[in-house]
């Protein structure tokens, strides 16, 4: 989870007259809007005519394994280089990451040289991008990449269309994150660390704004493709059905669970929260519990760890509190700086025992 909260259920919770304490842990993946992430049944059969093809073209694409280029052509690249550096211009190595495509990425073959190499996977430079831009929650709305993979509604079978829409996402304000704080798509990518994911190169991570900006394009672009090859004319409706079947409403959708189904649950550990979920949460649930949210929420991430603590469990008049920046401070800066999680003193406790091994050693001599 990207931020723990901190908090402790010895002192909060007042359940002597109780032989257990109940606990449940649901990670809800706030930012999972891909209606095609599941495999369900459908009355149009147009949906297993879809979901089998696109297996059987990754499975064996044969001929409609062509290369990149034809799919996000030298032109496309260009106009993307264009726009990375005036929107962009404190990016380092835009040039540097457009030489990839014309050298590299542009030759590869749409599936089995770029969906199924695993060097991209493991240097994140599509997952990456894609879990930062594909839904961004702004007050009172969500906003999503122009992408098969997410809720995205706009008509977008037109491959030309499909491209201005991206472009207007990335590089023009359009998050209201706040009142007086817009933001652009390209504004929520971070760089990817070689310490966090060592298959990236030194140049890799200098240059991974823009190059993670290039990967995600051809890999919105092919997917795109993808779509338009095996049902063109038919999946934009078969999105909309799962959409609205799968991922509208989640939030109440999700409270409507928690209260059911947990409803005698004590505590309650939720990952993966949107931002946006945690206030809901806390307005519809807070009559049955307490909603203990990180004191700085993650929205750019937007993937938040909670406490739910059932108020029937605590001392009248207390309330529980968030110790996430406490407890960080009495450990190493890198510990609490890992992104998606902290290492709770685990390099320090090493490192002394290691110098207590070594001056163990020296008084021997």
């Amino acid at each position: 989870s990207t931020q723990s909260t901190g908090t402790s259920v010895r002192d909060v919770m007042a359940s002597q007259d109780q032989d257990q304490c109940r606990v449940g842990s649901w990670n809800i993946a706030a930012i999972n809007n891909n209606p095609f992430e599941y495999y369900i049944s459908h009355d149009d059969p147009g949906y297993t005519s879809l979901m089998r093809g696109i297996q059987d073209m990754v499975n064996d694409p044969g001929d409609a394994d062509i290369p990149v280029s034809q799919v996000f052509s030298p032109q496309m690249a260009d106009q993307l280089a264009k726009l990375m550096a005036t929107s962009c211009p404190e990016w380092e190595g835009i040039q540097e990451a457009m030489a990839v495509y014309e050298q590299d990425l542009a030759h590869r073959l749409i599936v089995s040289g770029f969906l199924k190499d695993g060097s991209l996977g493991s240097k994140r430079l599509a997952s990456m991008p894609d879990r930062m831009t594909s839904a961004v929650e702004c007050p009172g709305s969500t906003v999503f990449r122009p992408t098969v993979t997410n809720r995205f509604s706009e008509p977008m079978e037109d491959p030309e269309q499909w491209w201005a829409l991206w472009r207007r996402f990335m590089f023009e304000p359009c998050l209201h994150l706040e009142p007086d704080r817009v933001l652009r798509g390209c504004d929520m990518l971070c760089p990817i660390k070689q310490a966090k994911y060592p298959a990236v190169t030194s140049v890799e991570e200098r240059i991974s704004l823009p190059l993670q900006t290039l990967v995600l394009a051809i890999f919105d672009a092919v997917l795109l493709h993808m779509m338009n090859a095996v049902l063109p004319g038919k999946w934009t409706a078969i999105k909309e059905s799962l959409t609205s079947a799968l991922c509208t409403n989640k939030q109440a959708q999700t409270s409507r669970i928690i209260r059911s189904s947990y409803r005698d649950t004590d505590v309650f550990f939720i990952q993966e929260a949107a931002w946006v979920f945690a206030q809901h949460l806390t307005q519809e649930c807070e009559d049955v519990y307490h909603v203990v949210s990180p004191e700085r929420m993650d929205r750019k991430r937007d993937q938040n760890s909670l406490i739910l603590i059932r108020r029937s469990c605590l001392d009248e008049g207390s309330e529980p509190t968030e110790l996430t920046s406490e407890a960080c401070l009495l450990y190493t800066s890198d510990a609490a700086d890992e992104e998606d999680s902290v290492d709770l003193g685990g390099r320090r406790i090493i490192k002394k025992k290691n110098k207590n091994r070594e001056r163990r050693k020296q008084r021997k001599r």
